[in-house]
């Protein structure tokens, strides 16, 4: 099972700035009348081991997936893994299909019946999530492992900043990543030029963005890792060389093998220009609208039968709420002017907002496992920030309530803007760092936090950004318009995502779409039809999905009453199922409506 997706790259989002600091914050209990428990009634044994052996193999031979997932690997075996170069294949693509295929039918084989209801869930969704991923059979030579903010080589440098280093093996593992970087690359590289034979290449404004952010990168006196790497060594009490030797072993790669592996990459790149003269979505190439289908299927957790249904959808639902907002500022025009100036974030910094979210989510949100978390802030170095997502929440391992770690972008945002808090609401307190802890601290199998449901996580993080929006406002008229106004955006730029890669927009038509609804200028549009392109479906993902939760809120709602309907309650049972697909959190929804009513 060689071909298998990178886990430790999961959490990539949208916004952040600070100086680097470490805090703890403190989570209180929180009660409701109305508890929804998702305890087991009895437990198959056999089911459990089987889900343990299938954990085992899909981390084998991936030391920085077990890194970033385990603090404590020796538990399954998995603390001598060693490092191995990337490398692509057709034939590896196809076994991996297979083998996925064979497993989904040993998980079918166990009844439902003699499985308690965690179990049930687990196996319902591990089998959608399986069946999601079989979508991408038949496009291998559709991805894209190198792109200018989230591609392979973009991405490295964190992991390699945040690999944490527990024992000698974990200093072998890492400086074994570095050594192997020529050869990852030279599989990165060949891989595209196979795609450039099946009119998939790159073209040379991705190509572009791509080379930017490799010679950002190595346009430093000194590269950023080595001060890093330095600091770390000093922890390590089992080492089997000396500090002095290990630091000097490091630079030497660094020097030798990383920024030649750039280099490298840079000149590849170069030679690849000219050969694809398509620059637009992914609807341009031959099957690209069968393929982007199957990515927004994959990545938001959806069902649908066509595209249409989501496009009617969406401009529906935009309509209704620029009709919903002009209705409210028609009545209360002072609004529109308080919006225009109010700052929600009240001029504190990152480390007051996250204090802030955490005392006021109390009755809103359930409360963590864990009694203390540490966090840390931290900037993203300089030769990243140009081409660096805005902001980066790095997991923490799965078996352990470890320090959380999110990386800010100063580039993008300064402390004291109404952003700030959204960025703190989103990547921190109630959204992905919250989501994480409270779910790695459930009863749910280790198996789930390897399946990719993109789509409930961001969704999830732009749904609580918003709504945290009343905590700051004394205004329930000022915080439906901020609300109003954020649906109305996603849902456009979810639609412009749509027209650029499934209905072949270009520049011209993506520019009259939007000036329907915002002033706009001209370099604004080269750059969002530019990540329209090299990341598509990536802003549907968080829009979108956004979008989905609210609409569950409101049937939850709606079904219970709204003078019985409490938000702690929809949050519960969201994080309680914890990231799956939309149908079955709608399904978990409405067992537990009964008890609200």
């Amino acid at each position: 099972m060689k071909y298998k997706k990178i886990i430790v790259f999961l959490l990539i989002v949208a916004s952040f700035i600070l100086q680097s600091c470490e805090k703890v914050f403190e989570t209180s209990g929180v009660s409701s009348s109305s508890e929804i428990s998702t305890g087991f009634e009895y437990n198959n044994e056999e089911f459990d081991d089987y889900l343990d052996e299938l954990f085992i193999a899909f981390l084998q031979g991936s030391p920085l997936d077990i890194n970033f997932l385990l603090r404590y690997p020796e538990k399954y075996g998995l603390e001598n893994e060693e490092v191995s170069p990337t490398s692509l294949s057709k034939d590896g693509h196809d076994e991996y299909m297979n083998f996925l295929t064979e497993v989904m039918a040993e998980i079918s084989e166990f009844d439902d019946e003699e499985l308690s209801s965690q179990q049930r869930l687990d196996k319902r969704i591990i089998l959608d999530a399986f069946s999601r991923e079989l979508l991408s059979k038949g496009f291998y030579y559709y991805e894209r492992p190198l792109s200018s903010t989230l591609g392979y080589q973009a991405q490295l440098p964190f992991i390699l900043a945040e690999y944490r280093f527990d024992d000698n093996m974990d200093v072998y593992n890492y400086l074994k990543v570095i050594e192997s970087l020529p050869s990852s690359f030279e599989s990165l590289i060949n891989y595209e030029k196979e795609k450039i034979v099946y009119g998939l290449g790159l073209s040379d404004e991705l190509i572009d963005k791509i080379i930017l952010q490799c010679e950002n990168l190595l346009d430093q006196e000194l590269n950023f890792l080595i001060p890093v790497f330095n600091e770390k060594i000093g922890y390590v009490l089992d080492l089997r060389k000396s500090k002095e030797t290990y630091i000097n072993e490091h630079i030497e790669l660094i020097n030798n093998k990383f920024v030649p592996a750039y280099e490298y990459l840079i000149d590849e790149l170069n030679k690849l220009k000219g050969n694809s003269t398509i620059y637009g979505g992914l609807s341009h190439y031959e099957n690209g609208q069968a393929y982007y289908i199957s990515l927004l299927k994959q990545d938001l957790g959806i069902n649908f039968n066509s595209i249409d249904e989501i496009k009617d959808e969406i401009e529906q639902r935009i309509d209704k709420t620029i009709k919903d907002l002009e209705l409210l500022i028609m009545f209360k025009p002072e609004l529109y002017y308080e919006f225009q100036s109010y700052d929600f974030s009240k001029g504190m910094d990152e480390d007051e907002l996250l204090d802030y979210l955490v005392d006021k989510i109390k009755n809103d949100f359930p409360s963590l496992v864990t009694a203390n978390l540490e966090y840390e802030f931290k900037n993203v170095h300089p030769s990243l920030q140009e081409t660096s997502s805005p902001a980066m929440y790095l997991i923490s391992p799965i078996d352990s309530n470890a320090k959380e770690v999110i990386y800010i972008n100063p580039s993008e945002v300064m402390i004291g803007e109404t952003y700030l808090y959204n960025i703190i609401a989103h990547e921190a307190v109630p959204g992905h760092l919250y989501q994480h802890v409270y779910f790695k601290n459930s009863k749910a199998h280790p198996i789930r936090h390897l399946l990719s449901y993109s789509g409930y996580s961001e969704g999830w993080a732009k749904y609580v950004e918003n709504f945290v929006i009343k905590y700051t406002s004394s205004s329930a008229g000022l915080t439906k318009v901020y609300q109003y106004n954020n649906l109305i955006y996603h849902l456009v730029i979810t639609r412009c995502d749509i027209g650029v890669n499934y209905d072949s927009w270009d520049k011209t038509q993506l520019t009259t779409y939007l000036k329907k609804y915002f002033s706009i200028n001209e370099d604004g549009i080269d750059d969002l039809y530019f990540q329209l392109v090299e990341n598509p479906g990536n802003y549907a993902k968080y829009y979108y999905t956004y979008y989905q939760f609210i609409k569950l809120k409101d049937y939850m709602e709606k079904e219970i009453g709204t003078s019985f309907f409490k938000d702690y309650d929809f949050h519960k049972i969201v994080l309680d199922t914890g990231p799956c697909p939309f149908d079955i959190l709608k399904e978990e929804i409405d067992k537990n409506i009964s008890k609200f009513k």
